[in-house]
């Protein structure tokens, strides 16, 4: 085997490892995308409540608990290094619609770029076939 074949073999691995950890972001973007657009649909859906209303409260992992509101109109977020703050429900739907657009154009781009790291992959098949096509003849 040559040195060319066998750094397009490599090329294409690292490509192909590329590719994948691409998709495996991909996915995991999606999830939270899902996240956040339930998320402010709970919001947009406590605007109508009232204070001693009956709420379910997410403890997370699908698992619940049935509490009274006290404080209608607002939430309380995490705003990174396990700092939270209270806010209105309208603060936090923005907040939340920002957050959402933002990882939509990371989404974006990042299919973008798997889309060209996927027509790099084919032209690298097509050139290592050709490769693989000529060592055969000698």
């Amino acid at each position: 085997m040559s040195d060319d074949t066998t750094l397009q073999q490599q090329e294409m691995q690292e490509v192909q490892q590329t590719l994948l950890h691409m998709q495996q972001q991909l996915q995991l973007l999606a999830h939270q995308l899902q996240e956040l657009e339930q998320v402010k649909d709970t919001i947009v859906s406590m605007r109508n409540t009232k204070e001693g209303d009956e709420i379910l409260v997410s403890l997370g992992g699908g698992v619940h608990t049935k509490a009274k509101l006290q404080v209608p109109g607002t939430v309380i977020m995490n705003v990174g290094a396990h700092v939270v703050v209270e806010k209105s429900t309208k603060d936090a739907e923005t907040l939340v619609h920002a957050q959402i657009a933002e990882l939509e154009n990371i989404q974006k781009d990042m299919e973008r770029e798997f889309a060209h790291m996927s027509q790099q992959m084919q032209m690298l098949q097509l050139t290592h076939g050709g490769v693989a096509e000529e060592t055969k003849e000698l």
